[in-house]
């Protein structure tokens, strides 16, 4: 009997597997749902068609990205995946859509901006100050520098892309501010959830996507410059930022005390 059910559970598993494949999941559904909502916005106005377009090279890019792999060329195929994480979030440019820089009150909104951000960090600051603190930076799991530096240039560079095209290219598309501020939000938080390792990510960390994309989207709209949301968005950044730049201090202080003995 116990080997019956030892040969039996396995294929069941199998099985289960086997059917979850001959469906999409909730992800799948949510981004076709939401070229499809981009198509009939296209019928309200021909601008959505642009962005409906956009929106598909995004999600491709991103769905297929790690497929770019070699173990021979590792550094150069990791420099690929990082900058088309960027790219994609940057071809509005080619047609010349330059963001508002310059805005009345413009450093006041900025520094409002970086408190923000701090109280954006403050649901997480056990969390941070836990993966930040000195033993817990040994424990890690050792990864080269070269990856580590493709990780700080991305947190550095993705809020400067992702806000230009979240807040700046899709609120300013037309002139229906607030359906276009709605969809700002829905696509950058889908831009989080639907990638494939998403998994890594709870309920809270959603949540907090949702609203940080939504007071982004006000602080553009407020301050009439995209300046204020990149900042708060490099502030949100930054414990992941110090992570990665302890990471690289730790390795290199191992590497010291090699040579030195």
């Amino acid at each position: 009997m116990e080997s019956d059910i030892n040969v039996t559970l396995p294929s069941l598993r199998r099985t289960v597997l086997h059917t979850d494949k001959r469906y999409m999941d909730l992800k799948e559904n949510v981004q076709w749902f939401s070229i499809f909502l981009l198509l009939l916005l296209s019928l309200m106005h021909s601008s959505y068609i642009f962005l409906c377009l956009l929106w598909t090279i995004e999600i491709i890019v991103i769905g297929n990205v790690k497929r770019i792999h070699s173990q021979k060329f590792k550094k150069t195929t990791l420099l690929i995946r990082r900058c088309l994480y960027i790219i994609p979030l940057l071809f509005p440019l080619i047609i010349k859509n330059e963001p508002p820089l310059k805005s009345f009150f413009l450093i006041e909104w900025t520094i409002f901006a970086i408190i923000l951000g701090l109280l954006c960090l403050l649901p997480k600051y056990k969390e941070w100050r836990i993966l930040l603190s000195n033993e817990y930076i040994q424990m890690s799991k050792a990864k080269s520098n070269s990856h580590l530096i493709s990780i700080i240039t991305l947190l550095v560079c993705a809020p400067i892309a992702e806000e230009y095209f979240f807040r700046f290219f899709i609120i300013s598309i037309n002139d229906f501010t607030i359906i276009n501020y709605i969809i700002s939000c829905f696509l950058f938080f889908l831009s989080h959830y639907g990638v494939k390792w998403s998994q890594k990510f709870n309920k809270y960390d959603f949540l907090l996507q949702i609203i940080f994309s939504v007071l982004s989207g006000l602080l553009y709209i407020l301050s009439n410059s995209i300046v204020p949301s990149i900042i708060f968005h490099l502030i949100y950044n930054t414990p992941r930022i110090i992570y990665n730049l302890k990471l690289i201090r730790y390795s290199y202080k191992n590497v010291l005390r090699r040579e030195a003995t």
